[in-house]
């Protein structure tokens, strides 16, 4: 009687731990297929061609994605349309910027979907090889592999790989919403690879998943399949306001006459803008400073446009030795800009004395802008 209650113990013990393994090839199984995903990530984040390269795809870019970009892409780098920036933080301040006026994003499955459709031949190989390379760790007998999407499509490779005692061929079951706009989906799997082509739902319409399964064989796979979003107009992947705090190292320092500038880290919208503007240079010697501020903008045909923002012939006294700081500055005001990249720049034309406006006697100065700068703009109009 002991053996058998210990034999019993013993059996309990091993269905509980049989359990509790399946559970966690479940939650593994999980992390791995998203782990395939930074391939896609790899394959799309800087294809200027691709319709659905804007903030709502960069927002779904995880840390570690963005690391791995950032070792190996240049420093001007946009993941999806957003600046890489010097940080991960940054990046996500990108984002936040571009999705301020939206209540639109990707879900998981969106994102998987859209990134679909902007792979070439060669991405699609390694992102197969990625999910194949899963199917065998996981011993699956058969696999949903991606091999091909468009607009209105995406076509799957059945792949089927039996061992032991399981049949070849084996029968399957087809099911799932995405199975109904499908007419050519086999009714029994061999064991090498087969082409399904399944329709994608109309826009706005749910998600839908395609499922396979093999009683005979134990297993059986699904993926989900979505309708593609609506693709952003040039205008709404770009941002509706600019803030700088900090002059990029090293400072910029220079004689009369001479510029520094400002770039806004996002391309901004087109619209009437609120511009507030401050700038605490010092100079070698105590001087008064005529300057501009102006804004010029880099438009999309490649085009510039500046408009200034100071009043002609403004003076400020620049702080020398033993001297208050003054500011480069505008007041505020409200500007009509165009769309396009916003630089803030700002010329010195001449110095003269402090007190008493005397040019003579080589007061040019050399003027050295701040670390710290408050420079913002925001659109007014919706």
């Amino acid at each position: 009687m002991q053996k058998l209650i210990r034999g019993s113990l013993v059996a309990t013990m091993l269905i509980l731990l049989f359990a509790s393994t399946a559970r966690w090839n479940v939650a593994a199984e999980a992390s791995s297929v998203r782990d395939c995903d930074s391939a896609l990530v790899r394959a799309t984040y800087n294809r200027s061609d691709f319709a659905y390269s804007d903030w709502r795809a960069a927002r779904n870019v995880t840390e570690s994605q963005y690391n791995d970009i950032k070792q190996s892409a240049k420093v001007d780098a946009e993941i999806y349309g957003v600046p890489a920036s010097a940080s991960w933080g940054q990046f996500q301040d990108n984002i936040k910027t571009l999705s301020d006026n939206s209540t639109e994003s990707l879900s998981q499955q969106q994102f998987r979907n859209v990134l679909w459709t902007g792979l070439d031949g060669n991405s699609v190989a390694a992102y197969g090889d990625c999910l194949r390379a899963l199917a065998v760790t996981q011993r699956k007998a058969i696999a949903l592999i991606f091999e091909a999407a468009t607009r209105t499509e995406v076509t799957f490779r059945v792949v089927y790989t039996p061992s032991g005692a399981m049949p070849n061929p084996v029968k399957v079951k087809w099911s799932g919403a995405a199975a109904q706009h499908s007419g050519n989906l086999p009714n029994r799997l061999i064991a090498d690879t087969q082409l399904v082509v399944v329709e994608r739902p109309k826009v706005g319409g749910d998600d839908e998943q395609l499922i396979v399964n093999a009683e005979a064989a134990g297993d059986g796979d699904a993926v989900v399949v979505t309708a593609l979003p609506n693709a952003l107009s040039e205008d709404e992947k770009r941002a509706s306001k600019c803030l700088i705090t900090e002059t990029p190292d090293p400072l910029p320092s220079f004689g009369v006459p001479g510029a520094a500038s400002w770039v806004c880290p996002l391309p901004t919208r087109g619209g009437q803008y609120r511009v507030l503007a401050s700038i605490k240079p010092t100079a070698d010697q105590a001087v008064r400073a005529n300057y501009v501020l102006a804004l010029v903008v880099s438009k999309p045909d490649g085009s510039s446009e500046s408009v200034n923002i100071t009043e002609a012939n403004q003076m400020d006294t620049v702080e020398g030795p033993n001297l208050l700081s003054p500011t480069f500055h505008n007041n505020g005001g409200i500007y009509s800009l165009p769309p396009g990249r916003i630089t803030v720049r700002v010329d010195v034309e001449y110095a003269a004395n402090h007190c008493c406006f005397d040019k003579s006697n080589g007061r040019d100065g050399v003027f050295t802008m701040p670390k710290a700068v408050d420079i913002s703009l925001e659109r007014l109009t919706p």
